[in-house]
């Protein structure tokens, strides 16, 4: 072509230009944007009815606009409510991938605000929607008079450009669109996200976009800029800087003139969320201003949220300010929004329980129930919300079942395994799938691990209570991977805290609220010495739930002090009554404060960790004096690894073949005779039959230690893992070759955790009650014996008492009387409930007789507990042999108060066991329970036993004649638990 031939071209290019702004010059009255379908939708959300929002605004994204890069801004309202619906719903990966997609159009068409054709004033009169009584604000504001739709340029009207520079030719277009909702609901996706990932949305890469877009968007004074303003203010505070959010968040509540407008309901909650994290008490105010305003422009998901947050900072103060207020705004509101108002039921039914008015709770929590239970309301995290308030109020009045199953119901929704329904787990999560793929955020995924695993901030539990339960429960596989990972980087200091962790959360797993219940009466009747500063610190200014149980507990102090007063076993009729008045006092005391440790264990306040007291971080750690030394195993995935703390520093090495640890064991004891051999053989066995053994489980279980390194040791904490609570250590030989063991160089004991073994608890210097439990143990099969050797223990300490006496308490009640027990019975642990076992055996079975009863107040068992009787799993023919027998038995007698306790791996009976408990009872009123152990042992060795007055033995060994105490069978199966180690001053 030539060039003359060309010059139609430019013509044509105008007359194409002409035609295609024609249309643009005349508004477009017949569409606007968002699609009704939206509208819609968020009207089946606020009543309530989420599967029928999803579809609605399913389908009004398939209805978008779209241009040539995609959809359009009119998506992003509908992005960002199935987000949040999806949220509602529990199903987080969903909530996050729509609140993504919404942001990500306002990034795709970042300059749009800049073609909003802005009003020129605000001024006039907006009518709100009427919202009642409660809703009296103190705030001085009018409502701007924002229109519903503002038009925007779309496309371009320089065409013949777009032609000669090739693409895509959009033309210009006026839309009608409804900017405010549009901002609104980005406004809301960005915050709504940054509460599921939490502390993952610092650095977060969208977030960071998100924040470099918004800076470079000017637009004039009025509305635009505030709520630009706002939106970056939420970037910013998730991304950790909320100084910088907060000129922010002031500037974009209210517009020049003292105007409200559509997203000051949304930058009064960030504001009240700011002022909940720094401390400010007019937090509470912010929220409900927040309720109003959003309630005001029929945002009431917004509201909503406001409510339910408005009522965390008063519960530890026991406040119910906001009973009232919540149910006018329930019942004013109900025909408007259901999820609304059954939100301020329950709002209203927790204030009620905080300040103890549970039949104003229970009105609440029945009309709350009633809306969600209308056809076509389904709002699954509303209702978890629901079974807390009733976990609350059944607490409140006293049934603590009712209370239990309506937790389980938490729970239930909070751990839900399926997908992630809680932003705790939604998190654990991510992080866990990204441990291959090195950092998030520039944070490597083991220090996010370590952040999420430190258990609920008081910012979660004011935000939402469900997920704060969340994140009471451990995770043992997130331990796992947090130890992992330190000790291939060889940070083994770090690594024996967090191996501290790992075991003290094995315990706590097992408990109510995964050990908080415990914290609390910890926290109220503890022993100072063995609170944390952070503990010490609550108790200094205790909240006013941790007050009524303190004043609770005086009154059943005052009645323990009575019954100490009074003689154990009644003289007259008339003292008789007195003592079941007295033991009558104690135990409803005891049942009113285990209500209020249920309620204060859930309430939304800072509860921190006391049992088993952490060992923190090395500044923290005692030094220990030379020749002493904490021996800790921890699993690592498949992996055992035992670490060393000796000399100020940590040595540590993997355990060869631990899958095949337990089978060694095993055969080890019975090797030694544990197990009833068949034939009427002899029990007692030769150290060729068992010394073999000893050796390789030796190389096996310390390949990282030397014979100089052991020998140089004189006292030893063992913390064990699994079934290393099975394996007498002492039986180890120093060296790889048969010598010298560890038991014969070594003063050895056992602790549950790290941090019982170097903060182990003092012993009273007082002379301590002793009390006796006799059954048939010593002698079963002579019941002459049995009872005459059990009545020489008894008269070996003046004044013993024999329990459970006439009262026949149980022992949950008993054992805060007595500074000493021993039981010359058989207690044996259910293989899949250990802690249902019975500490005094005689009241196997029955109420208060279990050891997680005696974790209940009446708090504190004997300092001294003394079970020679205890048959662990390894000693039967049955059972699940995992250790956790042992474990949980001696970390939960701890939790009792226990500071010393003597378990048996097998029990043995017989005269050889009434020999020591002798020698013990006789020793230790001079000198420490371990070295009095210690003793009797030495003495029990050089002695010569009558094959006929051991259970153990057989006819077998009484045809070999007298049998020698130092044979492992009859002293080996023993352990010590209670720190016996030297620390420098």
């Amino acid at each position: 072509m030539t060039t003359n031939g060309r010059r139609w071209i430019p013509a044509l290019c105008c007359a194409l230009v002409m035609w295609m702004l024609a249309p643009a010059m005349a508004q477009n009255a017949a569409r606007t944007y968002p699609s009704q379908q939206y509208y819609v939708g968020l009207a089946m959300l606020r009543e309530g009815a989420l599967p029928d929002a999803v579809e609605l605004f399913e389908e009004a994204v398939r209805a978008g606009r779209t241009d040539p890069t995609g959809k359009w801004i009119d998506s992003i309202p509908a992005y960002a409510m199935l987000g949040e619906c999806n949220y509602q719903l529990g199903n987080l990966p969903a909530a996050h991938q729509n609140f993504d997609a919404a942001i990500g159009l306002m990034l795709r068409h970042g300059r749009w605000l800049e073609s909003v054709q802005w009003p020129p004033s605000l001024a006039g009169v907006k009518a709100n929607i009427g919202v009642g009584s409660w809703a009296v604000s103190g705030r001085r504001s009018t409502l701007a008079n924002i229109p519903d739709t503002m038009q925007i340029m779309t496309g371009s009207q320089d065409v013949l450009g777009q032609i000669q520079r090739g693409g895509t030719l959009q033309t210009a277009q006026l839309m009608k669109v409804d900017v405010a909702e549009i901002v609104r609901a980005l406004a809301w996706a960005v915050y709504r996200r940054s509460q599921v990932l939490g502390g993952l949305s610092i650095d977060d890469p969208l977030n960071e976009e998100l924040l470099t877009s918004l800076a470079r968007t000017k637009l004039p004074p009025g509305p635009g800029q505030a709520w630009v303003d706002l939106v970056r203010a939420i970037a910013l505070i998730a991304d950790n800087q909320p100084q910088q959010a907060v000129g922010l968040v002031d500037r974009a509540v209210m517009l020049p003139g003292n105007y409200d407008h559509p997203l000051t309901s949304i930058g009064l909650l960030v504001g009240a969320n700011l002022l909940m994290i720094s401390g400010q008490p007019q937090a509470t105010t912010q929220y409900i201003e927040a309720a109003i305003s959003g309630a005001t422009y029929g945002q009431y998901e917004i509201a909503a949220e406001a409510m339910r947050i408005a009522v965390g900072p008063l519960a530890s103060q026991g406040s119910g300010v906001l009973t009232a207020r919540a149910n006018a705004a329930a019942l004013q509101l109900g025909r408007k929004s259901r999820l609304m108002a059954a939100t301020c039921y329950l709002v209203g039914a927790e204030s009620a329980a905080n300040s103890g008015q549970p039949q104003d709770a229970q009105r609440s929590l029945a009309d709350a129930r009633s809306i969600l239970a209308r056809r076509n309301t389904v709002l699954p995290r509303l209702e978890a919300y629901a079974n807390y308030c009733v976990a609350l109020t059944a607490f409140q009045t006293g049934d603590t079942k009712a209370a239990a199953v309506a937790l389980d119901k938490v729970m239930a929704f909070a751990l839900n395994g399926a997908t992630p329904t809680c932003p705790h787990t939604y998190q654990l999560a991510i992080v866990q799938s990204a441990m291959s793929g090195g950092g998030i955020g520039g944070r490597t995924a083991d220090d996010l691990l370590t952040a999420l695993a430190q258990g609920p901030s008081l910012g979660q539990w004011y935000l939402d209570p469900v997920n704060a339960l969340s994140a009471t429960r451990p995770n043992q596989a997130v331990d796992q991977l947090r130890f992992s990972g330190l000790i291939q980087r060889q940070k083994f200091e770090e690594a024996l805290q967090v191996a501290d962790e790992v075991l003290g959360n094995r315990f706590r797993s097992q408990l109510p609220l995964s050990g908080r219940m415990l914290d609390v009466r910890w926290l109220v009747a503890g022993p100072e010495d063995q609170l944390s500063t952070a503990a010490l610190a609550v108790r200094a200014k205790p909240p006013a739930m941790l007050k009524s149980i303190a004043g609770v507990a005086s009154v059943m102090a005052d009645a323990q002090t009575a019954l100490a007063a009074l003689p154990f076993e009644a003289a007259d009729p008339p003292q008789a009554a007195q003592l079941q008045a007295n033991w009558t006092d104690l135990a409803t005391a005891a049942d009113r404060v285990e209500t209020l440790v249920g309620q204060a264990a859930i309430q939304r306040m800072n509860v921190p960790r006391v049992f088993p007291p952490a060992i923190g971080d090395k500044s923290m750690w005692p030094q220990l004096s030379a020749g002493n030394a904490v021996l800790t195993f921890c699993p690592a995935g498949a992996d055992l690894i035992g670490l060393l703390y000796s000399n100020g520093k940590v040595t540590a090495w993997q355990v060869e073949r631990p899958a095949s640890v337990l089978p060694q064991i095993s055969q080890w004891i019975k090797a030694l005779g544990v197990i009833r051999r068949r034939g009427g053989a002899a029990q007692l066995s030769q150290p060729d039959q068992w010394q073999p053994i000893a050796q390789a489980l030796r190389r096996q279980l310390f390949p990282g230690l030397d014979t100089k390194t052991l020998a140089s040791i004189q006292r030893m904490v063992i913390v064990p893992y699994g079934p290393l609570w099975y394996l007498p250590f002492e039986l180890l030989p120093v060296g790889e070759a048969a010598g010298s063991t560890l038991g014969d160089v070594i003063s050895i004991s056992y602790a549950p955790t790290p941090g019982l073994a170097l903060h182990p608890p003092a012993l009273s210097t007082n002379k301590i009650s002793t009390g006796a439990i006799v059954g048939r143990f010593l002698a079963p099969a002579d019941v002459e014996l049995n009872d005459q050797l059990s009545q020489d223990l008894v008269d070996a300490v003046p004044e013993t008492q024999r329990l459970p006496g006439q009262a026949k308490l149980p022992g949950a009640l008993l054992a805060p009387r007595f500074g000493r027990v021993w039981v010359a019975a058989p207690v044996k642990p259910q293989a899949k409930a250990p802690l249902l076992v019975s500490p005094f055996a005689y009241d196997q079975g029955k109420p208060g007789g279990d050891l997680s009863s005696w974790l209940r107040f009446p708090w504190g068992g004997p300092g001294e507990l003394l079970l020679p009787g205890f048959q662990s799993n390894i000693s039967t023919a049955g059972g699940a042999p995992d250790g956790d027998d042992l474990f949980l038995m001696a970390c939960g007698l701890q939790a009792a108060g226990a500071k010393q306790v003597l378990l048996s791996r097998w029990a043995v009976g017989g005269r050889s066991t009434a020999a020591l408990l002798r020698e013990y009872l006789g020793e230790v009123e001079f000198s420490s329970p371990l070295d009095s152990w210690k003793r009797s042992m030495v003495l029990l060795r050089n002695q010569e036993l009558d094959p006929s007055g051991e259970p153990l033995l057989n006819d077998g060994d009484a045809k070999a004649g007298p049998a020698s105490g130092a044979n492992p069978l009859f002293w080996s199966g023993y352990l010590f638990i209670g720190a016996d180690i030297e620390r420098l001053p």
